[in-house]
């Protein structure tokens, strides 16, 4: 019987306790690097939304120095602007949708308030001088930031007023 024993005891392999403790550590491994994974990826989603949003606040002041007032919308958030400032964006945004390709993760929308003098046609006001541009996450689930831009080139989130 002893025979029997230390021949089985030289066999190559692992034993069930030992596999199952490799499996056990990495199923930790797994439960705690998942949510980093998720933050990181959040941040510079986020990142890339106050970017966007610089960028269309740029192709905005563009378009109020060559025509003298900000892109024409409606009174509620829109997607609208983009027609008007798409030839003042960045090479690589201009044949981009202004839904979730533009930005990833985000839809941005453009709010025009009017003013003394301001021109509504159609439900459009034309000739304002004041604007909000909002970055809205696709995804609602993820727990991402709204961003909002207004004309003195500030990127605040939805919660706070304060600057990003």
């Amino acid at each position: 019987m002893t025979e029997n024993f230390n021949r089985k005891k030289d066999k190559n392999g692992f034993t069930l306790v030992e596999i199952l403790v490799v499996v056990g550590i990495l199923g930790i491994i797994t439960v705690l690097a998942i949510p980093a994974y998720s933050r990181v990826q959040n941040s510079a989603l986020e990142a890339g939304a106050v970017k966007g949003l610089e960028a269309v606040y740029s192709a905005y002041q563009l378009y109020y120095r060559d025509h003298g007032y900000y892109p024409p919308a409606r009174s509620t958030y829109t997607t609208e602007f983009y027609h008007h400032v798409r030839m003042y964006l960045p090479r690589d945004l201009t044949d981009a949708s202004v839904t979730d390709s533009f930005i990833k993760g985000y839809e941005l929308r453009a709010l025009t308030r009017p003013f003394a003098g301001g021109v509504v046609e159609n439900g459009l006001i034309r000739g304002s001088h004041y604007f909000t541009i909002m970055a809205i996450p696709v995804n609602t689930n993820r727990g991402l930031r709204t961003f909002f831009i207004e004309p003195n080139g500030i990127v605040t989130d939805g919660n706070t007023e304060n600057p990003i």
